[in-house]
């Protein structure tokens, strides 16, 4: 949790953010891409399948939570939510390394990762699945939200990325603030998924409140290397 006292900094800093990321936003990504990393692309690769299986974990635990009062419709959309999410965070990690979805690979382990998180979770004792059920129906909603209004924000910027400039010097460069409009479906530059998948991930804090002076700073820290790091690919731009 955030102290009030530290609200006012970050605003500024923020603030100051967007305000350099205006005048210097082409020059800054252009720079970071060219100088590259190994890590970025790394964390390109892998960078979205924490809050995908994260979310996979809490749709487990609704329907174990549901399978326990014999609500049959909730528990098949839970699984089956949960099914996708495993299914779908393996195939989209293993396009980023090869090239291709590899369902042959992606669907089988996907479902085995997603019937060990059922398995888990249909083992906890009914007071603790009773108290961790309002904390996975908050972190599944927290991730269903992001993903609604990132996706929707994305078709309506419509912005470029810089990597797609370079591809095609025909396509032109703009400013966070324009609204390009939708009809650019593979214009998805703004805002960045990757680091709105990472924000996701803090949710986690919920269910280990003790561990939260050291969790969640670590976690500060990687939704900050998520965004960096999006940068170093030329996917997206500092703002």
């Amino acid at each position: 949790m955030i102290r009030p006292r530290f609200i006012p900094c970050l605003f500024i800093l923020y603030v100051t953010g967007m305000v350099i990321a205006t005048i210097f936003d082409f020059e800054i990504t252009k720079t970071l891409s060219q100088a590259g990393g190994s890590w970025a692309v790394i964390l390109e690769s892998v960078g979205e399948a924490p809050a995908l299986y994260f979310t996979a974990f809490n749709l487990s635990l609704i329907c174990a939570y549901l399978r326990r009062r014999e609500r049959l419709l909730g528990v098949a959309c839970s699984f089956f939510g949960s099914l996708f999410c495993c299914m779908y965070a393996t195939g989209r990690t293993l396009s980023y390394l090869t090239g291709a979805w590899l369902f042959p690979i992606s669907i089988p382990v996907g479902a085995g990762i997603a019937i060990v998180f059922l398995v888990l979770c249909l083992r906890l004792q009914p007071e603790r699945l009773e108290k961790y059920f309002k904390i996975a129906l908050a972190c599944f909603m927290a991730a269903l939200t992001t993903l609604v209004v990132v996706s929707l924000m994305k078709q309506l910027w419509g912005r470029v990325r810089y990597r797609q400039i370079l591809a095609d010097p025909a396509l032109a460069f703009s400013d966070w603030y324009h609204i390009n409009g939708l009809g650019h479906p593979t214009h998805v530059s703004f805002p960045s998924g990757h680091t709105a998948n990472a924000a996701v991930i803090m949710m986690i804090t919920l269910y280990f409140p003790r561990q939260k002076h050291w969790l969640q700073p670590a976690l500060y820290f990687f939704i900050a290397l998520m965004a960096v790091s999006r940068l170093f690919t030329g996917a997206h731009f500092l703002s």
